[in-house]
């Protein structure tokens, strides 16, 4: 049996229930054109949670949230869902009881001050595959620096031979800076921009490329996907 819970069945963006034998999905509606990707299934974190202060925190199961009137966007950080309406929320979620609890999250510059993370990750030049190490290192004060190495780059029997590894989003701290907005994290180098997600809000533990305006083919390049763990 199919229930159309939101929206209209052959439009999308509707959230429908398919009930059968074996139980009840919640599905979304992408399109119906397509059989790989027309349908969404909803995360198991789909439901309306009670807080200790008598406001429920709902969750659709696709990335939506409604909290104390307030509409707006979540993902899943372990047990908490962050939640991104007026200002960055966290929520530790428990589905059993149904009720969620409130998690502090204080994220600004301050917050990476004497922290650093690093990518290994491969990029092309001149045709060929090369390993780079990345490391971004945070400052006081919004001060960022950013070194990068390529040993196989600069091979003397099987690197490159048509230059140095140079890249052009390297900067001291005299150059680089960075800001810190609900949990995005930009990077300025002077030349490039270079956004992050802040994945693990609590416990900062890594950092994920979302976007950058580097243009493909230079050395060292690092695209959306990319993390970077703590350390």
């Amino acid at each position: 049996m199919v229930s159309v819970l939101s929206g209209d069945l052959f439009t999308a963006g509707a959230i429908i229930s398919v009930t059968t034998g074996d139980g009840t999905l919640i599905l979304r509606v992408n399109g119906w054109a397509d059989t790989r990707t027309g349908l969404t299934q909803s995360d198991r974190w789909r439901g309306d949670y009670l807080t200790a202060t008598g406001d429920f925190l709902t969750l659709d199961g696709f990335g939506s949230a409604v909290y104390g009137g307030l509409r707006g966007e979540y993902r899943m950080n372990g047990e908490l869902a962050v939640l991104t309406t007026d200002r960055l929320r966290a929520f530790r979620i428990d589905t059993v009881s149904l009720t969620c609890e409130e998690v502090t999250v204080v994220l600004n510059i301050q917050s990476f001050a004497g922290r650093s993370y690093t990518a290994e990750y491969s990029y092309v030049c001149s045709n060929y595959t090369y390993t780079a190490t990345t490391v971004i290192t945070f400052g006081d004060d919004g001060k960022v620096r950013i070194t990068s190495v390529s040993p196989s780059h600069d091979s003397s029997s099987d690197g490159c031979e048509e230059d140095s590894y140079q890249p052009p989003f390297t900067c001291p701290y005299s150059v680089g800076r960075y800001t810190v907005s609900g949990d995005r994290l930009t990077i300025d180098t002077g030349s490039y921009k270079i956004t992050f997600m802040i994945t693990d809000v609590t416990g900062l533990t890594a950092l994920v490329c979302t976007g950058t305006d580097l243009p493909t083919g230079v050395q060292g390049y690092f695209g959306a996907g990319t993390i970077f763990p703590a350390g």
